[in-house]
């Protein structure tokens, strides 16, 4: 998006971001905010495998996404790549923050309970969830 702010001259590009929202559960084990040089060329579902992969080390699982990403689009198109940016957050987060948890604890303790089995394919609905434009 933030490209997009400047480039008003040309034609599809638009500043208005598209934005859903979607309540978080029990169930949900990580968070992945990305850009579209993401998804361009990777699934949801790969990138949720990838985080399984990497479950005890966000820093790695978004590493390896931004990789994958990047050579997606070398192999597709060239020297040419668009923006990739990933974030990845593993869950419960906020319950980590509130008790004070860092990363020194070991990870049998920090990652209790999630990701403790590989993940099942996401139903066709969550591949790609987009809301209508605004």
């Amino acid at each position: 998006m933030a490209r997009s702010i400047g480039d008003h001259g040309l034609k599809g590009i638009v500043a208005v971001p598209e934005v859903t929202v979607t309540p978080l559960t029990e169930a949900d084990t990580c968070l992945v905010v990305a850009s579209d040089g993401v998804w361009e060329f990777l699934s949801s579902q790969e990138v949720v495998n990838v985080c399984f992969a990497h479950r005890h080390d966000a820093t790695e699982a978004c590493r390896e996404v931004i990789k994958m990403a990047s050579e997606a689009w070398a192999k597709k198109q060239g020297c040419y790549r668009d923006d990739i940016t990933a974030i990845v957050v593993f869950l419960p987060v906020l319950e980590d923050l509130r008790a004070g948890a860092t990363t020194s604890r070991p990870s049998s303790q920090r990652d209790k309970g999630r990701f403790t089995s590989p993940p099942k394919p996401l139903p066709p609905a969550l591949k790609h969830v987009k809301t209508e434009k605004s």
